[in-house]
Protein backbone atom coordinates (compact mmCIF):
# COMPACT_ATOMS: atom_id res chain seq x y z
CA UNK A 1 0.00 0.00 0.00
CA UNK A 2 1.05 3.34 -0.87
CA UNK A 3 1.17 6.30 1.87
CA UNK A 4 -1.18 8.57 2.04
CA UNK A 5 -0.42 11.81 1.41
CA UNK A 6 -3.02 14.52 1.88
CA UNK A 7 -4.58 16.78 -0.75
CA UNK A 8 -3.13 20.07 -0.08
CA UNK A 9 -6.52 21.71 -0.20
CA UNK A 10 -7.22 19.35 3.16
CA UNK A 11 -4.48 20.68 4.57
CA UNK A 12 -5.41 24.48 4.04
CA UNK A 13 -9.26 23.72 4.85
CA UNK A 14 -8.14 22.06 8.29
CA UNK A 15 -5.38 25.26 8.80
CA UNK A 16 -8.47 27.42 8.66
CA UNK A 17 -10.05 25.36 11.45
CA UNK A 18 -7.45 25.21 13.56
CA UNK A 19 -4.58 28.19 14.81
CA UNK A 20 -2.77 25.62 17.19
CA UNK A 21 0.33 23.14 15.02
CA UNK A 22 -0.14 20.64 17.25
CA UNK A 23 -4.31 19.91 16.57
CA UNK A 24 -3.46 20.67 12.77
CA UNK A 25 -0.78 17.69 12.92
CA UNK A 26 -3.41 15.57 14.73
CA UNK A 27 -5.96 15.99 11.97
CA UNK A 28 -3.80 15.00 9.46
CA UNK A 29 -2.31 11.96 11.48
CA UNK A 30 -5.86 11.07 11.34
CA UNK A 31 -6.50 10.69 7.99
CA UNK A 32 -6.69 7.65 6.09
CA UNK A 33 -7.58 8.86 2.26
CA UNK A 34 -9.65 11.53 0.65
CA UNK A 35 -11.27 11.60 -2.69
CA UNK A 36 -12.50 14.08 -4.87
CA UNK A 37 -16.13 14.21 -5.88
CA UNK A 38 -18.13 15.75 -8.94
CA UNK A 39 -19.17 18.74 -7.74
CA UNK A 40 -15.34 19.61 -5.81
CA UNK A 41 -16.42 18.66 -2.72
CA UNK A 42 -13.20 17.02 -1.08
CA UNK A 43 -14.19 13.47 1.21
CA UNK A 44 -11.91 12.55 3.64
CA UNK A 45 -11.23 9.02 5.15
CA UNK A 46 -10.45 8.65 9.17
CA UNK A 47 -8.56 5.97 10.21
CA UNK A 48 -10.33 3.38 12.24
CA UNK A 49 -9.60 3.04 16.02
CA UNK A 50 -8.69 -0.31 16.65
CA UNK A 51 -11.01 -1.51 19.25
CA UNK A 52 -9.95 -3.74 22.34
CA UNK A 53 -12.41 -3.65 24.99
CA UNK A 54 -15.74 -5.80 25.03
CA UNK A 55 -18.71 -5.82 27.11
CA UNK A 56 -21.84 -8.17 26.33
CA UNK A 57 -25.13 -7.50 28.53
CA UNK A 58 -27.04 -10.29 29.32
CA UNK A 59 -31.01 -9.89 30.35
CA UNK A 60 -32.77 -8.22 33.05
CA UNK A 61 -34.24 -11.90 34.02
CA UNK A 62 -33.06 -14.30 36.80
CA UNK A 63 -34.98 -17.16 34.73
CA UNK A 64 -33.09 -16.38 31.47
CA UNK A 65 -29.54 -18.31 31.98
CA UNK A 66 -29.03 -18.46 27.92
CA UNK A 67 -28.57 -15.23 27.83
CA UNK A 68 -26.27 -14.80 31.27
CA UNK A 69 -24.38 -17.59 29.34
CA UNK A 70 -24.41 -16.51 25.76
CA UNK A 71 -22.87 -12.67 27.01
CA UNK A 72 -20.21 -15.44 29.47
CA UNK A 73 -19.33 -17.14 26.12
CA UNK A 74 -18.75 -14.00 23.95
CA UNK A 75 -16.41 -12.33 26.81
CA UNK A 76 -14.63 -14.93 26.88
CA UNK A 77 -14.47 -15.73 23.19
CA UNK A 78 -13.28 -12.03 22.62
CA UNK A 79 -10.12 -12.41 24.65
CA UNK A 80 -9.56 -15.78 22.80
CA UNK A 81 -10.43 -15.65 19.12
CA UNK A 82 -8.60 -13.92 16.32
CA UNK A 83 -11.54 -13.87 13.91
CA UNK A 84 -13.91 -12.42 16.41
CA UNK A 85 -11.93 -9.66 16.90
CA UNK A 86 -11.29 -8.52 13.78
CA UNK A 87 -14.62 -9.01 12.90
CA UNK A 88 -15.55 -6.57 15.59
CA UNK A 89 -13.41 -4.47 14.36
CA UNK A 90 -14.51 -4.21 11.49
CA UNK A 91 -18.21 -4.08 12.49
CA UNK A 92 -17.26 -1.54 14.90
CA UNK A 93 -15.38 0.84 11.93
CA UNK A 94 -18.78 1.13 9.91
CA UNK A 95 -16.61 0.32 6.58
CA UNK A 96 -18.80 -3.22 5.23
CA UNK A 97 -22.52 -1.22 6.83
CA UNK A 98 -21.61 2.05 4.90
CA UNK A 99 -20.18 0.22 1.61
CA UNK A 100 -23.52 -1.77 1.44
CA UNK A 101 -25.72 1.02 2.16
CA UNK A 102 -24.36 2.97 -0.67
CA UNK A 103 -24.16 -0.20 -2.60
CA UNK A 104 -28.24 -0.51 -2.15
CA UNK A 105 -29.28 2.62 -2.03
CA UNK A 106 -30.98 4.45 -5.13
CA UNK A 107 -30.51 7.73 -3.90
CA UNK A 108 -27.79 8.91 -1.61
CA UNK A 109 -28.27 12.36 0.05
CA UNK A 110 -25.18 13.96 2.45
CA UNK A 111 -25.16 17.26 4.12
CA UNK A 112 -22.76 18.93 6.61
CA UNK A 113 -23.24 19.11 10.38
CA UNK A 114 -21.80 21.87 12.56
CA UNK A 115 -18.79 19.36 12.68
CA UNK A 116 -17.91 19.17 9.20
CA UNK A 117 -18.87 15.68 8.80
CA UNK A 118 -21.24 14.11 6.31
CA UNK A 119 -25.03 12.83 7.21
CA UNK A 120 -25.32 10.30 4.77
CA UNK A 121 -29.32 9.86 3.97
CA UNK A 122 -31.63 7.36 2.22
CA UNK A 123 -34.76 7.74 1.13
CA UNK A 124 -36.35 5.17 3.72
CA UNK A 125 -35.84 6.93 7.00
CA UNK A 126 -32.82 5.42 7.77
CA UNK A 127 -29.55 8.08 9.45
CA UNK A 128 -26.34 6.77 9.32
CA UNK A 129 -23.93 9.40 10.84
CA UNK A 130 -20.51 8.25 8.54
CA UNK A 131 -16.53 9.29 9.18
CA UNK A 132 -16.06 10.86 6.04
CA UNK A 133 -15.74 14.65 5.86
CA UNK A 134 -16.57 16.95 3.49
CA UNK A 135 -14.15 20.20 3.35
CA UNK A 136 -14.91 22.96 1.23
CA UNK A 137 -14.37 26.23 3.09
CA UNK A 138 -14.50 26.90 7.16
CA UNK A 139 -16.62 25.81 9.97
CA UNK A 140 -18.37 29.88 9.49
CA UNK A 141 -18.79 29.27 6.27
CA UNK A 142 -21.00 26.08 6.99
CA UNK A 143 -23.05 27.25 9.43
CA UNK A 144 -24.61 29.14 6.79
CA UNK A 145 -27.07 27.20 5.56
CA UNK A 146 -28.07 23.51 5.47
CA UNK A 147 -27.34 22.17 1.73
CA UNK A 148 -27.88 19.05 0.93
CA UNK A 149 -26.13 17.29 -2.35
CA UNK A 150 -26.70 14.19 -3.95
CA UNK A 151 -23.96 11.50 -4.79
CA UNK A 152 -24.42 10.89 -8.40
CA UNK A 153 -23.90 7.35 -9.06
CA UNK A 154 -20.22 8.06 -10.38
CA UNK A 155 -19.57 9.38 -6.93
CA UNK A 156 -20.94 6.27 -5.38
CA UNK A 157 -18.66 3.96 -7.30
CA UNK A 158 -15.85 6.36 -6.38
CA UNK A 159 -16.52 6.33 -2.94
CA UNK A 160 -17.24 2.86 -2.67
CA UNK A 161 -13.66 1.95 -4.22
CA UNK A 162 -11.97 4.34 -1.13
CA UNK A 163 -13.91 2.40 1.09
CA UNK A 164 -12.88 -0.99 -0.01
CA UNK A 165 -9.08 0.34 0.00
CA UNK A 166 -10.01 1.63 3.66
CA UNK A 167 -11.20 -2.20 4.43
CA UNK A 168 -8.02 -3.57 3.32
CA UNK A 169 -5.55 -1.15 5.12
CA UNK A 170 -7.78 -1.54 8.16
CA UNK A 171 -7.39 -5.54 7.95
CA UNK A 172 -3.64 -4.74 7.55
CA UNK A 173 -3.26 -2.37 10.40
CA UNK A 174 -4.98 -5.13 12.42
CA UNK A 175 -2.88 -7.86 11.54
CA UNK A 176 -0.06 -5.97 12.09
CA UNK A 177 -1.43 -5.32 15.78
CA UNK A 178 -1.95 -8.67 16.15
CA UNK A 179 1.39 -9.70 15.49
CA UNK A 180 2.43 -6.84 17.65
CA UNK A 181 0.56 -7.98 21.11
CA UNK A 182 -1.63 -10.70 20.32
CA UNK A 183 -4.81 -10.38 21.88
CA UNK A 184 -2.55 -9.51 25.04
CA UNK A 185 -4.17 -6.25 25.54
CA UNK A 186 -8.05 -7.59 24.60
CA UNK A 187 -10.19 -6.84 27.99
CA UNK A 188 -13.79 -8.06 27.76
CA UNK A 189 -16.44 -8.66 30.37
CA UNK A 190 -20.06 -8.95 30.49
CA UNK A 191 -22.68 -6.87 32.54
CA UNK A 192 -26.52 -7.02 33.87
CA UNK A 193 -28.11 -4.56 31.43
CA UNK A 194 -30.56 -2.15 33.32
CA UNK A 195 -34.05 -2.08 32.36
Amino acid sequence: MVKYIPNPKVIDAIKKDWESERMIKHCISRLSNDCTLSNGHIMTFEKPYIKTSFCYGYSLSSSDSESYDRAGELAYNAQKDVINFINENIDHSGIKRFYEKLKNAEKVYYHLDHYGFIKVEHLYDNHEECRLRCLYGTQSEMYKQYIQFELNDNDKKLIMGKLSEELQKFVKRLNTYLKKYGLSCVHSWSYWQDA
